[in-house]
């Protein structure tokens, strides 16, 4: 009564739910700046969760998509220290991304920021654009899914745009009145970075 059957080896299939290894809630903003620079490196990260399920790891992703939903729970606390989250060499620059993603998306939801909240942003970005040859501005090459120096800007254009064409034109004529010349520099800056977008996937 023998069957004769292909031999078959167990298989799995799924969705990767990247988690992040922390509670923001339970941190201040200065603690999450530090900890960015020491114990949530990304490599660290990898390394203290490589024995997580393959489906559900906690990594520096998933602390990013963290980052990005407690920026629109704590605006006012991570804006004031926004620039604490620009620093070339030891805080990743997807964290960074992150945290602008988060306000990319309140600004595209319709939230309203303040003069004096857009003026936080700007200040960001103007030490941005003054630290501008410290960092590769080149698509990344090392497989990672994490974001890069080029990410980062093509953030910083979305943001911009989203605040010189606020619907509100008495502040967004007080806006022009006190940033024109660092919002001028900063267009000049974006034009200069030549490898964006990437020929590969995007048009020119």
């Amino acid at each position: 009564n023998f069957k004769l059957e292909p031999p078959r080896s167990r298989t799995y299939a799924g969705s990767i739910s990247e988690r992040s290894p922390v509670n923001l809630g339970d941190f201040t903003i200065s603690q999450i700046v530090e900890n960015l620079k020491s114990e949530w490196i990304p490599e660290k990260l990898e390394e203290q969760f490589k024995g997580d399920d393959f489906y559900s790891p906690r990594n520096a992703s998933g602390l990013g998509d963290a980052i990005k939903e407690d920026v629109k729970k704590r605006i006012d606390d991570y804006l004031k220290e926004i620039n604490s989250f620009f620093d070339v060499g030891k805080i990743h620059p997807h964290y960074l991304y992150s945290l602008l993603r988060g306000i990319e998306e309140l600004l595209r939801n319709k939230q309203s920021f303040t003069t004096e909240q857009i003026s936080q942003i700007l200040g960001l970005f103007e030490s941005i654009r003054n630290q501008g040859g410290n960092f590769p501005l080149k698509q990344d090459n090392d497989n990672s899914w994490l974001t890069g120096w080029i990410a980062v800007h093509k953030l910083v254009a979305d943001i911009l745009l989203y605040i010189l064409s606020d619907k509100d034109e008495i502040k967004r004529t007080e806006i022009h009145k006190l940033h024109v010349e660092k919002i001028e520099n900063l267009i000049s800056y974006l034009f200069t970075i030549e490898n964006s977008p990437s020929k590969n996937d995007e048009k020119p």
